[in-house]
């Protein structure tokens, strides 16, 4: 039976067609909450899970984060190529996102006029505290006033400043040398834990309890990588668990099999399936996540009457092309400096 770290050693992988589901993932569940949707109707995988896909699809952001960067350091132990690395991944392709929405987007579709816009000072608390992850907004003047969702500009970064943070802790435990061995790990871990149960203030994550949901799954990737060669990768286990699932469905303890069914059906997917020609396209997820949200709302601003999948079909394409673009533009030139 291969271990994660047998498959590692095969050097093929599905991370990106992961990553890409999931951020499609997300746009089909905004796409129930943005669209025409007088009934309330829930998406299917929301229905039959009981958890809604996009937190279904950033428990795996976050899990596959945790592998990825984890990886990441423990195999240089260089807190400058980390942080350099980690910031060219994340912020540039923001920064182009928030300023085309702002500077471009915003007077383009908001009510007032491109005068009065660029004086109202909420474009710019938009553009910095986005771009900084110091204060995430979501309002632009007079942008989205009217959408079923209004006045919310780009409800998807809300979890970009959480995942940062989990970036720091990683980098705090490279720096103290708890990456170099599973037990200085595990023990570092358990006194996280106990921190976060006993005396929360004292672990700087922000208020929202989502986060340390996400954090946890983000510590059960960093598991999977400093456990690999013990982490057996097989599709019996991940059958089992998703029995367990729907023997425990509706029943107590159900979002924790659900959870670990997650988890474990994110490495099953990542190293069993043979999908890897994927990888030849490029990693357009990150992309989709950013400009996901803000296009949904343009174009349900422009078709309020159009129904959930029908602003997903039409949502999709337009933003895969911006992906696309972020991608090739932004994303992998950024990259060739890590």
């Amino acid at each position: 039976m291969r271990t994660i770290s047998d498959c590692i050693a095969s050097r093929q992988d599905n991370f990106l067609l992961l990553r890409f589901i999931a951020s499609c993932m997300v746009i089909f569940g905004h796409s129930y909450a943005l669209g025409y949707n007088p009934s309330g109707e829930l998406d299917w995988l929301t229905r039959y899970t009981l958890l809604f896909s996009g937190t279904h699809a950033v428990q795996i952001f976050f899990f596959v984060s945790g592998f990825l960067v984890t990886m990441s350091y423990e195999r240089r132990h260089c807190l400058w190529t980390f942080a350099k690395a980690r910031t060219l991944r994340i912020f540039p392709a923001l920064v182009v996102c928030v300023t085309l929405t702002a500077v471009v987007l915003g007077p383009l579709v908001s009510e007032l006029s491109v005068g009065a816009y660029f004086r109202n000072p909420l474009w710019r608390a938009y553009l910095l505290g986005n771009i900084s992850l110091l204060d995430i907004q979501y309002k632009l003047p007079g942008v989205f006033a009217h959408n079923r969702y209004a006045d919310v500009v780009n409800g998807s970064l809300w979890t970009i400043p959480g995942e940062m943070q989990m970036y720091f802790y990683v980098a705090a435990l490279g720096v103290l040398g708890l990456l170099r061995s599973r037990l200085r790990f595990s023990l570092a871990i358990c006194g996280l834990l106990a921190l976060a149960v006993f005396w929360p203030a004292q672990v700087r994550l922000l208020s929202q309890h989502d986060f340390y949901v996400l954090a946890i799954f983000f510590i059960l990737g960093a598991c999977c990588w400093m456990f690999r060669e013990r982490v057996i990768v097989s599709g019996y286990v991940f059958l089992l668990l998703l029995l367990a699932c729907a023997v425990l469905y509706q029943q107590p303890g159900y979002f924790w099999v659900l959870g670990a069914t997650t988890v474990y059906g994110c490495i099953w997917f990542i190293y069993v399936p043979r999908l890897q020609w994927f990888n030849r396209f490029g990693d357009y997820s990150y992309g989709l996540y950013l400009y996901g949200f803000v296009i949904q709302q343009l174009v349900a601003g422009l078709q309020p009457q159009l129904a959930p999948l029908g602003l997903f079909a039409l949502s999709l394409p337009l933003t895969l092309c911006l992906a696309a673009a972020s991608w090739h533009l932004i994303e992998k030139p950024a990259l060739r400096y890590k």
